[in-house]
């Protein structure tokens, strides 16, 4: 009988034990489906705001396209080109809340307009589900279609850009004064910055084949600054297997990389790493 009341006694205390783990887990669970609910309902609202926001764009757009297209025309190359670097859209004042990439593309479109040409606005919407991005398209009557980027910064020192968009890719843009149908050939080793430079010729400098031309160059010019500084660190010590004029024209040559892709010193590339999921043109 002694055994059997102890026995007895282990199973209420466990059943005890359980119980209170019980309820507190079912607190934890509890806690945790009010948290989700919570994220839940942020996450409607901010879908809520971003659709105001694009019912706000379109509404903007389409107080923007009253006038008549009969009146506008494609530009060439080179007339979008003299027109950007005579436009100061780019060096307006970027505001988070007030004035952001919407406000710069929406700016260019009417200066664009008043100007004749035919112009597009392009949505960007990336798979990280980040907030959309706006900018510009021409369609130019040599080079086909151009996206322009002009959106500026907190210094009211932007830049034009040419943007480069493919769905599935990153977004990205080069600096417009930067860009150069002869470029420096970078499929090749640092070692090579040994010898004389190679030049390629982009017939497309729209294409997205260029922008990744020109991000290779950066990324060579990062890699080879530190392998040449273990170049020279090796000659001095006497083991390097590069001689100095090597060494020099190597330096040159780097020197050389700089100046095409480093403008004021920052690289003329940037891009945002999350792929493009789709694209969205408004004539």
């Amino acid at each position: 009988m002694k055994i059997v009341s102890i026995i007895s006694g282990i199973i209420i205390l466990l059943l005890a034990v359980f119980s209170l783990w019980l309820v507190e887990t079912i607190k934890v669970k509890d806690s945790e489906i009010l948290s989700l609910k919570e994220n839940i309902s942020t996450m409607q609202e901010n879908l809520l705001s971003t659709k105001e926001e694009l019912e706000r764009i379109k509404s903007l757009f389409n107080n923007l396209t009253r006038s008549k297209e009969s009146t506008l025309r494609n530009p060439s190359w080179e007339e979008l080109k003299t027109f950007l670097e005579a436009d100061d859209t780019n060096k307006l004042v970027y505001n988070e809340k007030s004035f952001d990439c919407t406000g710069f593309a929406l700016e260019l479109f009417k200066r664009a307009r008043a100007n004749g040409f035919r112009v597009g606005i392009v949505e960007l919407v990336f798979e990280d589900n980040r907030s959309a991005h706006l900018l510009n398209v021409f369609q130019t009557t040599d080079r086909g279609v151009v996206f322009i980027d002009v959106t500026g910064n907190e210094n009211g020192t932007g830049k034009d850009k040419v943007g480069y968009v493919e769905v599935g890719k990153p977004y990205g843009t080069i600096d417009l004064e930067n860009i150069r149908e002869m470029f420096i050939d970078c499929t090749i080793s640092c070692s090579e910055l040994s010898r004389a430079l190679n030049y390629a010729y982009y017939s497309n400098i729209f294409s997205y084949n260029y922008f990744s031309a020109v991000e290779n160059c950066i990324e060579l010019y990062k890699h080879c600054v530190d392998e040449y500084n273990k170049a020279v660190e090796d000659f001095n010590k006497g083991r390097s297997s590069y001689t100095f004029s090597q060494l020099n024209t190597w330096y040159n040559n780097l020197q050389t990389l700089r100046n095409y892709v480093v403008s004021e010193n920052f690289y003329i590339l940037s891009k945002i790493d999350s792929p493009v999921k789709s694209v969205q043109i408004l004539w």
